[in-house]
């Protein structure tokens, strides 16, 4: 059996490994990192892990094997999960035009795993709506009323496990006056 000093975390990290089998002297160790690096041989090896490069969480299944034992034994385990180091975000409006009264409805399509996905709505520099979810399911604003053509701005900011933070570019949402009336003056 082995301990991780740390099991989860963000960017590529070093995880030391202590090896608490029963006997550590005269035995051949074999440990596989999961990642498709050599394997080692050490009794306590360290092992640096490095996250995808697309954005998602990876999960690396350690083991260790004796390669000496008299009695065969499935080899020990223990899992390792490297999240990006900042989160990658992707929202996708279902429409960036409409009419007062508008509902903004938003899709999430980032990828991995995040605490938190935070959503502004400004009208300039007045936040209109500040919406934060835990989960990537769609986000439906207040509706927008307005009474006069205006282009607002939206975007998201993902906060991921370690803390760092990730932001979509601004999304203008261009918003119009329900109807327009016709209005004649005559002088006399």
């Amino acid at each position: 059996s082995f301990t991780a000093d740390k099991t989860d975390g963000c960017g590529s990290y070093t995880v030391n490994f202590t090896n608490t089998s029963t006997a550590l002297t005269g035995t051949n160790f074999q440990w596989d990192f999961g990642d498709g690096s050599a394997p080692s041989n050490a009794v306590s090896p360290s092992h640096t892990f490095l996250p995808r490069t697309d954005g998602k969480d990876t999960v690396y299944t350690v083991s260790l094997n004796i390669l000496n034992n008299c009695q065969q034994r499935a080899p020990y385990t223990v899992d390792v999960t490297v999240r990006p180091d900042t989160p990658l975000v992707y929202i996708v409006p279902q429409q960036i035009v409409g009419c007062s009264p508008f509902t903004i409805a938003v899709d999430n399509f980032s990828p991995g795993n995040n605490q938190s996905y935070t959503y502004y709505l400004y009208d300039g520099s007045a936040l209109v709506q500040k919406i934060v979810k835990t989960d990537k399911s769609e986000v439906r604003f207040d509706p927008v009323v307005t009474t006069k053509t205006k282009t607002y701005t939206l975007y998201m900011v993902a906060t991921g496990y370690c803390g760092n933070t990730g932001q979509t570019n601004l999304i203008p949402i261009t918003i119009s006056v329900t109807d327009i009336i016709a209005q004649m003056f005559i002088e006399n």
